[in-house]
């Protein structure tokens, strides 16, 4: 695939490169600005697409959280495992994963929403163990981190975090 596209090799080797400099410089730091940790996940998911064309997504930033610090690569392990069980365009809107930010009074809510490939697909996964850990250690008990469906396999998990 990349030996017959030069142009698509050099734009993924390019993409790759900030995704692992971001991994690299800014996963150090103890806080980040969340539009930065959103450029990175949009980027990951555009690495994503250009290696899968069916896969599509859309952000939604809601209010001025951009400017808002977090630890750095804190939705990441719920990105990676919706990339790794979702389904192309079964939502009816053409989008595998959609992502929302919103704050509202002194909280941020993060809310991904994605189509299950099977049912049986839903379950504790280690990376939300691991996840769980950290934000007991960053937020004890400002947290909540939850997932459900319904019985269409739409997926949604929702992180609210205290400010």
């Amino acid at each position: 695939m990349l030996e017959e596209d030069g142009e698509k090799a050099s734009l993924l080797i390019f993409k790759l490169s900030r995704l692992l400099r971001y991994q690299l410089y800014e996963s150090e730091r103890q806080q980040v600005l969340l539009g930065d940790d959103i450029d990175f996940m949009t980027d990951y998911m555009k690495l994503e697409k250009l290696c899968n064309p069916e896969f599509n997504f859309e952000v939604n930033i809601l209010n001025e959280v951009r400017y808002i610090q977090v630890p750095p690569l804190l939705f990441m392990p719920v990105i990676e495992y919706v990339i790794r069980t979702t389904v192309c365009g079964e939502n009816g809107k053409g989008e595998n994963i959609r992502i929302d930010f919103q704050m509202e009074e002194n909280q941020l809510r993060f809310i991904c929403t994605y189509c299950l490939r099977k049912k049986e697909s839903l379950q504790i996964v280690p990376a939300f163990d691991k996840l769980r850990q950290r934000l007991d250690l960053l937020y004890p008990g400002g947290y909540q981190l939850k997932s459900g469906y319904n019985d269409g396999m739409l997926c949604t998990i929702s992180l609210m975090l205290e400010l």
